[in-house]
């Protein structure tokens, strides 16, 4: 007879954890059912459709309101007062392109920024305000056509000439001045022309390529410009030129030359 005791596979579960019912409460499916039943038969509200037809809608809508005559006033415009304008360095004048178009109306350039233009003579740089300009007028540097060329093939190191062209023309401006003297040299520098019904956004090019087999006459440029002198003028630029007299940039470079030469000399 076996004395030894029995194994219990239960195991023993203390009073105080109640184990986790997993049933939905019997008092929740309650409610449910009742509130479903008390939404399937309680009436809705009713709405009134009443179809109409257009003319009906048409004939009892509103009267409109008549537009009001008081109008948003403009928003000013620098470039209509001549004061103002002038400061800025805006100029009434007449612009005449290459393909022989003419454009009067206001002129001006980037606000408050001179032409800058290259003076290859002496190798230096010289900032003209428009406010000092008189007239500006193009000279064709030189004229010719570019001839296209291409790889023979893909990877290869040759270029062969494709029979196509393209004009090329390059350009330096003459500028007079108020006070008569002239400055020519290169620049490029956007000029803009406002008439009364448009605004043209021209371009003072240093060189200018067409389109692939277009001729050098069919390039569209800006040939002269010619600006209004008035009294006001004058004597704005007179103002500008007491403030700042003119360097005579020819004679300045030579003596610094001249100095330069004599020191290196003198040096054993």
């Amino acid at each position: 007879m076996n004395n030894f005791p029995k194994f219990n596979a239960n195991p023993i579960r203390s009073p105080c954890r109640r184990r986790p019912s997993s049933d939905f409460p019997a008092g929740a499916w309650i409610f449910i059912a009742v509130y479903l039943c008390a939404a399937a038969f309680l009436p809705l509200p009713a709405t009134q459709v009443r179809a109409q037809s257009l003319n009906s809608l048409l004939n009892n809508a509103p009267p409109a309101k008549p537009p009001s005559t008081r109008f948003a006033p403009a928003k000013a415009n620098p470039f209509v007062q001549q004061d103002q304008s002038l400061s800025m360095g805006v100029r009434r004048g007449v612009v005449v392109l290459s393909d022989g178009k003419v454009i009067t109306g206001q002129i001006w350039t980037t606000l408050r920024t001179p032409f800058r233009v290259w003076l290859a003579g002496i190798k230096q740089y010289r900032d003209l305000d428009i406010r000092l300009i008189k007239s500006i007028h193009v000279k064709i540097l030189r004229a010719h056509l570019i001839r296209q060329w291409r790889w023979q093939q893909e990877g290869s190191d040759i270029k062969v000439y494709s029979g196509l062209t393209k004009p090329r023309i390059s350009f330096a401006y003459r500028f007079i001045l108020l006070n008569g003297k002239s400055v020519t040299g290169t620049l490029i520098a956007p000029l803009y022309v406002r008439t009364a019904h448009h605004r043209y956004n021209l371009l003072m090019y240093k060189r200018i390529e067409g389109k692939i087999g277009e001729k050098i006459g069919g390039i569209v440029y800006v040939k002269s410009v010619r600006l209004v002198v008035t009294p006001k003028i004058l004597k704005a630029a007179a103002r500008m030129t007491r403030s700042l007299p003119p360097v005579r940039w020819r004679k300045l470079i030579q003596g610094i030359k001249l100095i330069n030469n004599s020191v290196n000399g003198s040096i054993p």
